[in-house]
């Protein structure tokens, strides 16, 4: 292990966690200035941001409100940290009142993670707000605090998101510094894609097809055509498949569903109604995943905690089905596809942003009984540029063997060039009677000659130039790349990351898919099918 990588990773539970009056959430248990909270984990922010005291005052159902934001802070006494202070990464005008910038200790639930202090916290300082997030996008200020604590290898991580569903629910893992590996069968299943610029939405793939049906058998897609390409977006912050509307009508049509009037945030079924065989097949450009049914189905739910420790079963009647539409009535435009949770329950997701890449596997249903936690080492990047004193004296080393590979030459030349010189002489005065005079004269043993220009190979300079500005460049003239559509409702065709190409940015705060709040209403008496 190299010298930069003599640290070991640290493994951080994924699980339901009980908040103040008997509010469930899923998430990472901590400890935030004393206060406790329940965290998801975020890709689309770069701070850990959570909901202030007063943003359920106004709720109707104080309990559903606080289990769907997973926690609220109290700033009462709290000194501000103003903007030059603050050691978080995001950028917010010193007139913004929306929130509170803090630095805070922070505890995990986990004896493996040392406390941490100066941890920058974004507060909502407003009424409702954004469920609390561990944040873990590509500048992730917590990420960073750990290395700097020494107590990680590198930013990277590794997430098992585990199972939300009644059949079978299973704990998620969060590996920092690395991944753990009892979570895969092998490594040669991992599917490797680029992380994408585009704001809020770095785990960025392509999906070629989204198929309904019963897993084994041949199903129905979503798409209008086999050529279609949507852009999407994996985060496990909201936990359903966010999809277009269309395609959400689709679904119920596909279902026997009644038509619902304006566009739905949840599709619910009575019981003996529910085509609960179904699952749901996602095909990317180099990997298949496919969601059975128990995780795409669930009783409806809601955020009081049952006496084994899960989500409380509001209707033994009613099952809604894991998607919602990702349109955006802020904005009145969808945004792009979303996979959530429940598309990770099946996928293992490891994240390197040192190498600036992301790569998926099948899980291991045997996962979670063990743990094999492999460290990412730093990916070390070009050598540091020599001194500018360096630098010269090399050029003047390069320049000297040259002026003296240039002498030695016209040493050696020159007695073959003056023998030749007197030769050609001699035969000119003692040819053909009439041939003209040539007057020659002594050559002065001092005088240098030159050398002739030579009229071989180009030399390194002369063959790196015409490289460079001829064949390269009409290689790259020849070129000639498949357009390929990629759509994101709302926008203009984007390319995103793993093989597609630029994309405009399209930010993806969690929450903002769909018409609810963080999935506040997956988290609600009103709307929960969460685990």
């Amino acid at each position: 292990m190299s010298p930069k990588c003599e640290h070991t990773p640290i493994s951080v539970a994924l699980t339901n966690y009980t908040l103040s009056s008997q509010a469930l959430f899923r998430g990472f248990q901590v400890l935030i200035n004393g206060q406790r909270f329940s965290l998801r984990p975020d890709i689309s922010h770069s701070d850990i941001r959570v909901a202030n005291a007063e943003a359920c005052s106004k709720s109707k159902d104080p309990v559903g409100c606080l289990g769907a934001l997973g926690g609220l802070f109290n700033t009462t006494g709290l000194q501000e940290t103003v903007d030059m202070r603050w050691n978080g990464t995001g950028v917010f005008a010193s007139t913004d009142v929306t929130v509170k910038l803090i630095n805070a200790p922070i505890e995990f639930g986990n004896s493996s993670v040392p406390k941490l202090y100066g941890v920058p916290i974004v507060v909502e300082n407003k009424t409702g707000g954004e469920s609390a997030g561990l944040a873990l996008g590509t500048n992730s200020s917590f990420l960073r605090a750990v290395v700097n604590a020494g107590l990680i290898p590198s930013m990277s991580w590794g997430l098992g998101a585990g199972s939300r569903s009644v059949e079978r629910p299973t704990p998620g893992d969060l590996t920092l510094g690395g991944f753990n590996r009892s979570w895969i069968s092998d490594e040669s299943e991992f599917r490797t894609f680029q992380i994408s610029k585009v704001t809020g939405c770095p785990l960025r793939v392509t999906v070629e097809d989204i198929v309904l049906g019963i897993p084994g058998n041949k199903g129905t897609s979503l798409f209008d055509s086999p050529f279609e390409r949507y852009s999407a977006c994996i985060n496990p912050f909201q936990s359903r498949f966010g999809l277009t509307p269309r395609m959400i009508s689709q679904i119920m049509n596909l279902t026997g569903h009644e038509p619902v009037v304006g566009d739905p945030d949840g599709i619910w079924y009575d019981g003996d109604k529910a085509p609960k065989s179904l699952g749901l097949t996602v095909k990317l450009d180099n990997l298949t995943s496919t969601t059975p049914s128990y995780e795409l189905w669930s009783l409806k739910r809601g955020t009081a905690v049952s006496t084994t420790g899960s989500y409380s079963i509001l209707s033994n009647t009613t099952y809604g089905i894991g998607v919602k539409s990702n349109f955006d009535f802020a904005a009145g435009k969808e945004t792009e596809i979303l996979l959530g949770a429940i598309f990770l329950s099946t996928m293992y997701l490891v994240v390197d942003l040192d190498a600036g890449i992301f790569k998926l596997a099948p899980t291991n249903p045997t996962a979670p009984s063990a743990k094999e936690l492999q460290p990412i080492c730093p990916v070390t990047h070009n050598p540091k540029p020599s001194s500018p004193e360096a630098t010269t004296f090399r050029k003047v080393a390069i320049a000297g063997f040259v002026l003296f590979g240039v002498a030695v030459g016209v040493i050696l030349l020159l007695p073959f060039m003056l023998g030749k010189y007197r030769k050609g002489s001699r035969s000119s005065t003692d040819g053909e009677v009439g041939a003209p005079s040539i007057k020659t004269e002594e050559v002065d043993p001092n005088l240098t000659a030159s050398p002739a220009p030579s009229s071989g190979p180009p030399g390194p300079a002369e063959a790196g130039g015409e490289e460079a500005g001829g064949v390269e460049a009409s290689k790259r003239d020849s070129e000639k790349k498949a357009d390929i559509s990629v759509k994101t409702a709302g926008v203009a065709p984007p390319g995103g990351s793993g093989s597609t190409a630029n994309s405009p940015n399209s930010p993806l705060s969690p929450g903002t898919v769909g018409a609810d709040r963080q999935e506040g209403a997956e988290a609600s008496p009103e709307g929960g099918i969460g685990g």
